[in-house]
């Protein structure tokens, strides 16, 4: 039985539409005790049915290690999204993306795919004056 309801489907074909170059996900996930793996495989595998412009790739955190370092993935299940020619924007989803947390997933494929943040000009400017790398982490309940 699909994740994905059929009228769902077609609102995010729609979404979908706007995208403009490839995005990878990269599906990581673990040999024991990975917690939603299968339904997170199954979402992302629905997912990239919705547009050409998307692939799924899939790892396992255990003997994988080497991308996992490379991406900075140091627990599963995770999704990374990669732009065109593999482009780290430095996205990550830990666990499963559902609820509000699946609108926020398919904004940032398309924003990926599009090469553009949604940030004002002001605030990129303001970003531009950091002067050392920031590591901003959103924690999400469903609750």
């Amino acid at each position: 039985m699909p994740i994905i309801s059929d009228k769902d489907q077609q609102v995010v074909r729609d979404m979908f539409n706007v995208m403009d170059k490839p995005v990878k996900l990269v599906f990581y996930e673990k040999t024991e005790d990975c917690q939603y793996c299968e339904e997170i495989d199954q979402l992302l595998s629905e997912l990239v049915q919705l547009s050409d412009k998307l692939t799924l790739e899939k790892k396992n955190i255990d003997s994988d290690q080497e991308l996992a370092v490379k991406l900075a993935v140091d627990k599963a299940p995770a999704i990374v999204l990669l732009g065109e020619d593999d482009h780290d924007y430095g996205i990550r989803f830990y666990g499963i993306p559902a609820g509000y947390e699946f609108s926020a997933l398919l904004e940032d494929i398309t924003m990926v795919s599009l090469g553009e943040s949604g940030l004002q000009h002001t605030t990129r400017t303001a970003l531009e004056q950091l002067k050392e790398p920031v590591n901003l982490k959103v924690f999400v309940t469903p609750t």
